[in-house]
């Protein structure tokens, strides 16, 4: 008979999937955390796709096998609440009293009434279809010949799909969170989604009793200066090294002001784990902390693989505080996977709208130029990262004037390092 307890605390999320369909979609999402026949569940935030519950739960233990199931749900007035995605998380080889922080990817979810996101899917299933022809059909046109174009057409194809499917090489408990991704939802008529970018920070630690359970609260990392920095993981990174796997070799530069600090470099992941912390001294209010993430080249300049900022000014002292910040900009490296789409979308509707009518002729052409030039091209953050950290000050931020907001640079001298043996969750 086991009588531990799990503590458990859902921290926030992250570019949780609009499921609601308006001026601006959203979500109001909430979070059931189950274990074994046990479960519990967060409160609802309403239109968010960046929520923040700092809620604490206590589970029994029934085995140490069962992992513990994280599923977020967008709450419907009416029908039934929409999947925004699910994970296990294995808890296998953690110790009595060992606090863990992840960031955990979400699998499966489903667009809900959001039409928006489901026409922005398939427009670029459209933008590539149409490259693909007009490649085919110009092809053909120029050079006399049927064979180059049918030549041309299947090539535009597999480059544009190039990297999908060994990316399909997935460890055995990355399968088993797609699988419950899949069984967690139950799509309504506008389907799954095609890929869920969602991340939650989640923390547990586990206990023989039950008061040492409920009594206990995430620990606070010692103090390395005057503003303490846990970077804890990246989910979701860029990938911009080539192979039969597209990867990258990522590591972290965090910047304030004139002060910089470096994590080491994790081999051929999307999904680091840095668990480093890092100290800042002289931190004024109003002070912004920079973080670059790179991809590490032995050979030529490291690529980037976007950048993110903090505000520090209104943190409190002496408690700890999370957060997830969504990473802009970053490169394509040697992906060729990563060029072509870039590529695509303009040579979708630059060439594609121009040349259509010439390409396949007539009212076909014409109808075919005009679809593609109606298809919205959008601003989209195409850097998908997620960086997971938390900020704690042990003193109050100066009032003299903030360092000017420095973009950190790569680093040459750092340790490169395999990727770490996951303690069961995956990233």
């Amino acid at each position: 008979l086991i009588n531990d307890e799990w503590y458990l605390k859902v921290i926030s999320a992250t570019r949780l999937i609009a499921a609601d369909f308006g001026s601006k979609p959203s979500s109001d999402p909430y979070v059931r955390v189950s274990l074994g026949s046990n479960s519990v569940k967060t409160k609802t935030i309403k239109k968010n796709l960046s929520p923040v519950w700092n809620q604490s739960f206590v589970l029994p233990v029934t085995s140490f096998q069962d992992p513990i199931l994280f599923q977020v749900f967008d709450k419907d007035t009416l029908g039934s609440d929409d999947s925004l995605g699910a994970v296990k998380c294995f808890l296998h080889g953690i110790n009595e009293g060992q606090e863990q922080v992840r960031a955990l990817k979400l699998y499966g979810g489903e667009h809900g009434s959001n039409i928006q996101a489901v026409l922005g899917s398939k427009s670029k299933g459209a933008k590539q279809a149409a490259t693909t022809t007009v490649a085919s059909q110009a092809a053909t046109n120029a050079t006399g010949n049927a064979t180059a174009g049918k030549l041309m057409g299947k090539f535009m194809e597999k480059a544009q799909k190039f990297g999908s499917d060994s990316s399909n090489k997935k460890d055995l408990e990355e399968q088993a969170n797609i699988q419950f991704g899949i069984d967690s939802t139950r799509p309504g008529i506008l389907g799954r989604v095609d890929n869920n970018f969602g991340v939650l920070l989640v923390a547990f630690c586990w206990f023989s009793t039950q008061q040492a359970a409920q009594s206990y609260a995430i620990q606070t990392p010692p103090a390395i200066g005057l503003l303490t920095a846990r970077l804890i993981s990246g989910r979701n990174l860029l990938a911009a090294d080539f192979g039969s796997r597209p990867s990258s070799d990522p590591y972290c530069v965090l910047s304030l002001g004139n002060q910089r600090q470096t994590s080491k470099a994790i081999k051929n992941t999307l999904n680091p784990d840095w668990n480093q912390l890092f100290g800042f001294q002289d931190v004024q209010n109003g002070d912004k902390l920079v973080m670059s993430v790179w991809d590490k080249d032995t050979a030529g300049s490291d690529d980037s693989l976007g950048d993110g900022i903090v505000e520090i000014s209104a943190l409190p002292v002496g408690q700890e505080t999370f957060f997830l910040v969504e990473l802009f900009g970053g490169e394509s490296g040697e992906n060729i996977h990563g060029v072509i789409d870039d590529k695509v979308q303009p040579m979708g509707q630059n060439i594609a709208s121009v040349t259509a009518q010439n390409a396949i002729g007539g009212e076909a052409g014409k109808l075919a130029g005009h679809i593609i030039k109606k298809i919205p091209q959008g601003k989209e953050n195409k850097n998908k990262g997620t960086i997971a950290l938390g900020i704690t000050l042990s003193s109050p931020l100066g009032s003299s004037q903030p360092a000017p907001m420095q973009r950190s640079i790569p680093t040459r001298e750092i340790s490169v390092v395999e990727g770490a043996n996951d303690l069961g969750c995956p990233p």
